[in-house]
């Protein structure tokens, strides 16, 4: 039968009532419905053909195996055998995951493709070596394309033409525009030494990020590197291609260092996190490296990205001659007559760690991220309004998205109100009261390191609405 039918899905199990998980098996195998003709269902009773379960050493019954043409057998691995699951397997496993061809112009056809592995054998010899090719495509179909060149002998053209004989595999490797041939030069040709052989050949993937980030779409083995992420103006698709191109020529140089992705820069949701980056205009393209762990930026001040361009920016980031991009506001001017200075990356030290003041500052984030923000700053805007004339204090307030790495800050939540005193710097006080003025001016008249009465009779008075 195996060698009769190019699939053939085996159950094998006990026909006898002794085994409810036999019978839902049996069940799901009745139920299955399939539309490829090459495929066959068949049901063996491990009770009465004793021999062939064992050939085949089944760790348990009931057991479901798919053969493909007698050269690839694939293992159900569900713990039960349901419908569902049952379908889905057949689905991922069933033959053909190769395509087989006769001749160069259908080869030429199909390597067009960024990688294309080809085995050339005979339609009925080398059935070891095209069982382990065939099993091969069965695990990575989903990556890669796989063909068989099925021809009687090595004088054939398409042998000629690819300078290979029986037996032969190669890799035709699409980088940048340009075709380059890989031959397998193993002695032996078994199913994890071809996986080997193509992971080690494969391009150095760049991938387009559709939805999410670049992180999330990163399979787990990348999270260890850095991510260099180009956002790209779609509307021009000879610019988008180019760039594209020249990414998977670069990428090849940068293997197990950097991951490339790429993506459409022209939605409005990046235009935010472009002015925090530094694009104030949001001329596209847009490159930048980001650091994981660290989650430093790295961006790529020009505009021209070609393939030298790019070499130069990931060779220099990994030489450690860039310095990543700080977000942060320009220093405002300081107006005098405001109750609540304005603190950013730059003047946060010279602000905050003066030792002539206790120092209140205000936490925040816009509106856009954070609601509850900005009801509050009002509030305690207004209480600074009625507290500036005090001295030795400084009421201030920072948005931490518009400098969100600020050196020395700890604040896990928004909006946040922290009381440096004047004595120590680094011995923050952080409010937790109710967010009402009177709670607000309470605390910080409460926490100051010159109490009332140590101030002058003029100083008194300026306290009495607040005390």
């Amino acid at each position: 039968m195996l060698s009769e039918n190019r699939n053939v899905l085996a159950l094998f199990t006990r026909l006898n009532p002794n085994c409810p998980e036999c019978s839902i098996a049996s069940d799901a195998i009745a139920s299955l419905k399939y539309e490829d003709e090459d495929l066959v269902a068949v049901t063996v009773d491990c009770d009465t053909l004793t021999q062939i379960c064992r050939k085949y050493e089944l760790d348990h019954l009931p057991k479901v195996l798919l053969f493909n043409e007698d050269v690839g057998i694939y293992e159900y691995k569900e713990v039960y055998v349901y419908l569902e699951a049952l379908e889905q397997f057949v689905a991922e496993n069933i033959a053909p995951k190769t395509q087989i061809i006769h001749t160069q112009e259908e080869l030429d056809e199909l390597t067009k493709g960024k990688l294309v592995v080809v085995g050339f054998f005979h339609p009925t010899e080398n059935q070891k070596e095209r069982g382990s090719f065939r099993r091969t495509a069965g695990q990575l179909f989903k990556e890669y394309t796989f063909v068989e060149v099925l021809v009687d002998d090595d004088q054939a053209p398409v042998m000629k033409n690819n300078d290979v004989s029986l037996g032969s595999l190669k890799i035709f490797k699409r980088v940048g525009g340009e075709l380059s041939e890989i031959f397998y030069d193993e002695e032996a040709i078994t199913r994890r030494r071809i996986t080997n052989w193509i992971d080690q050949n494969s391009p150095w993937d760049v991938r387009e990020i559709k939805e999410g980030s670049a992180f999330s779409d990163a399979k787990d083995f990348f999270r260890e590197y850095p991510i260099l992420t180009t956002y790209l103006d779609y509307s021009n698709e000879e610019s988008t291609k180019q760039i594209i191109l020249a990414l998977e020529t670069v990428a090849e140089d940068f293997r197990e260092k950097i991951v490339f992705t790429y993506m459409n820069g022209n939605e409005d949701k990046y235009k935010d996190a472009f002015s925090r980056w530094g694009f104030t205009e949001g001329k596209l393209p847009i490159m930048m490296i980001v650091k994981q762990g660290s989650g430093d930026i790295f961006t790529f001040s020009g505009h021209d990205l070609n393939h030298k361009e790019i070499g130069m920016f990931c060779d220099d980031f990994l030489k450690g001659n860039l310095e990543p991009h700080v977000i942060k506001q320009e220093v405002p001017e300081v107006d005098p007559n405001q109750a609540v200075q304005v603190i950013v990356h730059d003047s946060w030290r010279s602000i905050v760690h003066a030792t002539e003041s206790d120092v209140v500052v205000f936490f925040y984030l816009p509106l856009s991220v954070c609601d509850h923000c900005i009801p509050f700053l009002e509030k305690y805007e207004t209480v600074a309004e009625k507290l500036k004339d005090i001295p030795g204090l400084v009421l201030a307030k920072i948005d931490m998205h518009a400098n969100a790495q600020v050196p020395g800050i700890r604040v896990a939540n928004f909006p946040t109100i922290q009381l440096y005193p004047k004595s120590n710097k680094f011995q923050e006080i952080i409010y937790s009261g109710p967010r009402t003025e009177e709670a607000v001016r309470t605390w910080i008249m409460n926490n100051l390191s010159e109490k009332h009465n140590s101030f002058s009779e003029e100083e008194q008075r300026l306290l009495g609405d607040v005390i």
